[in-house]
């Protein structure tokens, strides 16, 4: 009897505790406490930088073009001009040896009149100075060229440095392809874009949690997340569940209490993954959740492992949780071999010691899932290459008098306490430590 007071005083306490947990986000949510999710800031962040990157190199390489299309306009044009330059030289040469010829004439002949000798000076002056002029014209013909060619060189340069770049690019492209083929998965950012759309898409909203629930259809998926919003399940506003899922939208559920700052999210799962699963979990907008929850049913799939793969290269908890656990349990109680069909003459005094072969029954069971439970996801996960988990063992029932913070005396209660414990401490923490650090 004193063992069990403890384990009702140990509960009532752990639920008070979530409660205060719930009051202080309120607290903080209503104060503007609550700082940006961190993995969200750090890859909006991110992509702020590669596209400012993206957009200096486009400036650049039409800067380039621009010049260099400048340069070979002005290398035309002083290629003209010293074309003209050239003929006026020829011109003025030709005009000059017409000249002498002239003045060689005019002195044999010593018969010309002075006039003709003053008009045969003048004329030679004149040539001279056009004579000058051309040199003039071809130098400047000449700076001109040279400048030109300076300019050409320069927008070379730049185009090749434009090409350089790219090259870069391309190698890290076939670096990405190689490790891939060598079965290395990279983390590819999310571009401003993609998350941009992710956030509409999801109706994202600065100051609130999200919390993602992933899972295949007749996991308990769906009465999980009821659960953790304190709704049954044929509530108004509740996540349809007992259906075989049609869609591959996630669907977003807004917390019935809207003193909350939360968001949760049915994610549908899949069997088989056709892409990479960094491209899937990419392309889902997964990076996006403050946690994600993965319900299994019988086994891991290749979308529960690509998850959980990926949210630890995000650095997003996450969290692995099987359902429907009093429906395994009562199933395995069910199974055990039982003395009803035998002949007992004896009173029904043994009412009491069929209650306590109930009782012993259910701990036994309960024992037995638990342990095989667990062995299961340690070594799922071990295959997989991923690094230990707790596996967090719940029912729904218990979930929504958890969540209503109801007494759980009577309550069969296994991990839920912990579950709804650990996701919103470590949530509350996350953000809340950024804000200090931020501040």
């Amino acid at each position: 009897m004193g063992a069990a007071v403890s384990i009702v005083v140990a509960l009532a306490g752990a639920v008070g505790s979530i409660i205060n947990i719930v009051n202080a986000i309120r607290s903080s949510a209503a104060s503007g406490g609550i700082a940006p999710n961190p993995v969200m800031k750090e890859l909006e962040d991110r992509a702020k930088r590669e596209k400012e990157r993206a957009e200096e190199a486009e400036r650049a390489r039409k800067h380039a073009e621009d010049a260099k299309r400048k340069a070979e306009e002005s290398a035309r044009k002083n290629e003209e001009e010293r074309r003209k330059a050239e003929d006026a030289k020829c011109k003025a040469e030709e005009n000059a040896r017409w000249n002498e010829e002239e003045k060689r004439n005019a002195e044999d002949a010593k018969r010309n009149a002075e006039e003709q000798r003053k008009k045969a000076q003048e004329e030679q002056k004149k040539t001279e100075e056009e004579r000058k002029k051309a040199e003039e014209d071809k130098k400047a013909a000449e700076q001109a060229k040279r400048r030109a060619e300076e300019a050409t060189k320069k927008a070379e340069e730049d185009k090749a440095a434009a090409e350089e770049q790219a090259r870069l690019l391309n190698e890290q492209i076939r670096e990405i392809q190689k490790g891939i083929a060598e079965g290395i998965k990279p983390i590819i950012s999310p571009t401003l874009e993609e998350i941009l759309e992710t956030k509409a898409r999801i109706e994202y909203k600065d100051g609130i949690f999200h919390f993602a629930v992933a899972g295949v259809s007749g996991s308990g998926k769906s009465s999980l997340i009821n659960a953790l919003r304190g709704v049954k399940n044929r509530k108004r506003g509740a996540a349809p569940a007992g259906v075989t899922e049609t869609t591959k939208t996630i669907t977003r559920y807004p917390d019935p209490d809207r003193r909350n700052p939360f968001a949760w999210y049915d994610v549908p799962g899949a069997g088989t993954l056709e892409i990479p699963d960094f491209i899937y979990f990419k392309a889902q907008g997964l990076y996006a959740f403050d946690c994600i929850i993965v319900v299994l049913n019988d086994r891991f799939t290749d979308t529960d492992i690509a998850i959980l793969r990926n949210c630890a290269r995000f650095n997003i908890p996450s969290y692995i949780v099987r359902s429907k656990s009093l429906n395994h349990i009562d199933n395995l109680v069910d199974d055990m071999p039982s003395d009803d069909d035998e002949d007992d003459d004896e009173d029904d005094d043994s009412e009491d010691e069929a209650t306590e072969d109930k009782a012993a029954k259910w701990a036994m069971a309960r024992a037995q899932y638990e342990r095989v439970s667990r062995k299961s996801v340690a070594d799922n996960l071990k295959k997989a290459g991923l690094a230990e988990q707790r596996l967090y063992l719940v029912d729904k029932r218990t979930m929504i008098r958890v969540r209503k913070g109801r007494r759980l005396a009577e309550a069969k209660v296994i991990d839920e306490v912990d579950l709804l414990k650990d996701l919103l401490t470590g949530a509350y923490s996350r953000r809340t430590a950024s804000s200090s650090a931020r501040g």
